[in-house]
Protein backbone atom coordinates (compact mmCIF):
# COMPACT_ATOMS: atom_id res chain seq x y z
CA UNK A 1 0.00 0.00 0.00
CA UNK A 2 2.90 2.53 0.27
CA UNK A 3 3.69 4.84 2.66
CA UNK A 4 0.45 6.13 4.21
CA UNK A 5 0.04 10.28 4.50
CA UNK A 6 -2.78 11.63 6.19
CA UNK A 7 -1.60 15.38 6.37
CA UNK A 8 -3.19 17.05 9.36
CA UNK A 9 -2.63 20.22 7.41
CA UNK A 10 -3.65 24.23 8.14
CA UNK A 11 -4.86 25.69 5.01
CA UNK A 12 -1.93 27.39 4.20
CA UNK A 13 -0.39 23.87 3.20
CA UNK A 14 -2.59 23.20 0.38
CA UNK A 15 -1.53 24.22 -3.36
CA UNK A 16 -1.76 28.07 -3.86
CA UNK A 17 -5.10 29.59 -5.19
CA UNK A 18 -7.18 26.92 -3.63
CA UNK A 19 -5.74 27.19 0.12
CA UNK A 20 -7.92 30.43 0.18
CA UNK A 21 -11.16 29.13 -1.10
CA UNK A 22 -10.36 26.23 1.45
CA UNK A 23 -9.98 28.95 4.49
CA UNK A 24 -12.86 30.56 2.98
CA UNK A 25 -15.02 27.45 2.93
CA UNK A 26 -13.75 26.16 6.35
CA UNK A 27 -14.84 29.59 7.89
CA UNK A 28 -18.30 29.24 6.70
CA UNK A 29 -18.59 25.78 7.23
CA UNK A 30 -18.13 26.68 11.14
CA UNK A 31 -20.08 29.24 10.95
CA UNK A 32 -22.92 27.57 9.34
CA UNK A 33 -22.50 24.03 10.96
CA UNK A 34 -21.73 25.34 14.09
CA UNK A 35 -21.22 22.46 16.99
CA UNK A 36 -22.73 20.09 14.45
CA UNK A 37 -19.87 20.19 12.76
CA UNK A 38 -17.39 17.24 13.57
CA UNK A 39 -15.12 17.27 11.04
CA UNK A 40 -13.97 18.79 7.26
CA UNK A 41 -11.68 17.57 5.26
CA UNK A 42 -10.12 18.03 1.51
CA UNK A 43 -9.16 15.27 -0.77
CA UNK A 44 -8.65 14.46 -4.68
CA UNK A 45 -6.10 16.04 -6.83
CA UNK A 46 -5.72 19.35 -4.44
CA UNK A 47 -4.91 17.17 -1.31
CA UNK A 48 -2.47 14.86 -3.28
CA UNK A 49 -1.08 18.16 -4.54
CA UNK A 50 -1.77 17.73 -8.42
CA UNK A 51 -4.12 20.03 -8.75
CA UNK A 52 -4.55 21.74 -12.52
CA UNK A 53 -6.02 25.18 -12.93
CA UNK A 54 -9.54 23.27 -13.67
CA UNK A 55 -9.54 21.34 -10.64
CA UNK A 56 -11.96 21.64 -8.40
CA UNK A 57 -12.31 21.65 -4.42
CA UNK A 58 -13.31 18.12 -3.20
CA UNK A 59 -14.23 18.52 0.08
CA UNK A 60 -15.86 15.88 3.41
CA UNK A 61 -17.83 17.58 5.32
CA UNK A 62 -19.35 15.52 8.30
CA UNK A 63 -21.76 16.81 10.41
CA UNK A 64 -24.86 15.95 13.22
CA UNK A 65 -28.54 16.71 12.37
CA UNK A 66 -27.89 16.92 8.15
CA UNK A 67 -31.30 17.09 6.42
CA UNK A 68 -32.04 13.71 4.31
CA UNK A 69 -31.18 13.30 0.96
CA UNK A 70 -28.32 15.05 -1.14
CA UNK A 71 -30.40 18.16 -2.42
CA UNK A 72 -31.52 19.45 0.79
CA UNK A 73 -27.76 19.17 1.94
CA UNK A 74 -26.32 20.82 -1.30
CA UNK A 75 -28.90 23.03 -0.90
CA UNK A 76 -28.10 24.16 2.63
CA UNK A 77 -24.57 24.58 1.62
CA UNK A 78 -25.41 27.13 -1.00
CA UNK A 79 -24.59 29.90 1.03
CA UNK A 80 -21.68 28.85 2.16
CA UNK A 81 -20.14 27.72 -1.09
CA UNK A 82 -21.40 31.35 -2.73
CA UNK A 83 -19.46 32.90 0.01
CA UNK A 84 -16.13 31.17 -0.42
CA UNK A 85 -16.32 31.30 -4.39
CA UNK A 86 -16.44 35.19 -4.37
CA UNK A 87 -12.58 35.55 -4.61
CA UNK A 88 -12.01 32.04 -6.35
CA UNK A 89 -12.79 32.48 -9.83
CA UNK A 90 -13.44 29.19 -11.94
CA UNK A 91 -12.96 26.86 -8.47
CA UNK A 92 -15.62 24.75 -8.14
CA UNK A 93 -16.31 23.69 -4.68
CA UNK A 94 -17.22 19.32 -4.47
CA UNK A 95 -18.92 18.94 -1.47
CA UNK A 96 -19.62 15.01 -0.06
CA UNK A 97 -21.46 15.47 2.96
CA UNK A 98 -22.31 12.83 5.71
CA UNK A 99 -23.08 12.14 9.15
CA UNK A 100 -21.45 10.23 11.70
CA UNK A 101 -23.64 7.24 11.62
CA UNK A 102 -23.04 7.47 7.54
CA UNK A 103 -19.68 7.42 7.77
CA UNK A 104 -19.41 4.31 10.15
CA UNK A 105 -21.34 2.60 7.46
CA UNK A 106 -18.28 2.87 5.44
CA UNK A 107 -17.61 4.99 2.36
CA UNK A 108 -15.01 3.97 -0.45
CA UNK A 109 -14.10 8.02 -0.43
CA UNK A 110 -12.03 6.91 2.96
CA UNK A 111 -9.66 4.66 0.87
CA UNK A 112 -7.71 7.20 -1.01
CA UNK A 113 -8.32 9.48 2.05
CA UNK A 114 -5.50 7.01 3.97
CA UNK A 115 -2.99 8.16 1.69
CA UNK A 116 -3.75 12.20 1.12
CA UNK A 117 -6.28 14.12 2.63
CA UNK A 118 -5.80 17.57 4.74
CA UNK A 119 -8.19 17.62 7.85
CA UNK A 120 -9.12 21.37 8.32
CA UNK A 121 -11.27 20.71 11.34
CA UNK A 122 -11.54 17.50 13.20
CA UNK A 123 -13.07 17.12 16.24
CA UNK A 124 -11.75 14.78 18.89
CA UNK A 125 -10.19 13.89 15.55
CA UNK A 126 -13.09 11.72 14.50
CA UNK A 127 -12.00 11.52 11.23
CA UNK A 128 -8.62 10.77 11.64
CA UNK A 129 -9.35 7.70 13.66
CA UNK A 130 -11.90 6.74 11.00
CA UNK A 131 -8.82 6.98 8.49
CA UNK A 132 -6.78 5.23 10.65
CA UNK A 133 -9.04 2.45 11.03
CA UNK A 134 -9.53 2.16 7.27
CA UNK A 135 -6.07 2.10 6.60
CA UNK A 136 -5.21 -1.36 9.04
CA UNK A 137 -8.25 -2.92 7.58
CA UNK A 138 -6.58 -2.26 3.86
CA UNK A 139 -3.05 -2.77 4.82
CA UNK A 140 -4.67 -6.62 6.44
CA UNK A 141 -6.18 -7.68 3.35
CA UNK A 142 -3.07 -6.54 1.67
CA UNK A 143 -4.79 -3.78 -0.52
CA UNK A 144 -2.99 -1.53 -3.04
CA UNK A 145 -3.73 1.39 -4.99
CA UNK A 146 -2.88 1.18 -8.96
CA UNK A 147 -2.16 3.66 -11.17
CA UNK A 148 -4.06 3.33 -14.61
CA UNK A 149 -4.35 5.01 -17.83
CA UNK A 150 -7.66 5.50 -17.06
CA UNK A 151 -7.52 6.53 -13.51
CA UNK A 152 -6.60 5.07 -10.22
CA UNK A 153 -8.36 2.11 -8.52
CA UNK A 154 -7.81 -0.41 -5.56
CA UNK A 155 -6.83 -3.84 -5.28
CA UNK A 156 -8.82 -4.60 -2.44
CA UNK A 157 -7.38 -8.53 -1.63
CA UNK A 158 -4.83 -10.72 -3.00
CA UNK A 159 -4.88 -13.35 -3.69
CA UNK A 160 -8.51 -12.72 -3.89
CA UNK A 161 -11.13 -15.98 -4.53
CA UNK A 162 -13.97 -15.80 -7.06
CA UNK A 163 -17.10 -16.12 -4.08
CA UNK A 164 -15.51 -14.84 -1.22
CA UNK A 165 -16.28 -12.64 0.62
CA UNK A 166 -14.40 -10.35 3.23
CA UNK A 167 -14.83 -7.42 5.76
CA UNK A 168 -13.31 -4.13 4.88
Amino acid sequence: MGAPMVVLSPVQRLQPGFAGVAERVLAGTLRHYGRDLISLAVFGSVARGEARPDSDLDVMIVARNLPAGRMKRAGQFVAVEAQARTEAAGILISPVFKTPEELERGSPLLFDMTEHVALLHDKEGYLANRIAEVRRRLRNLGAHKVRGAQGDYWILKEPFTPGEIFDL
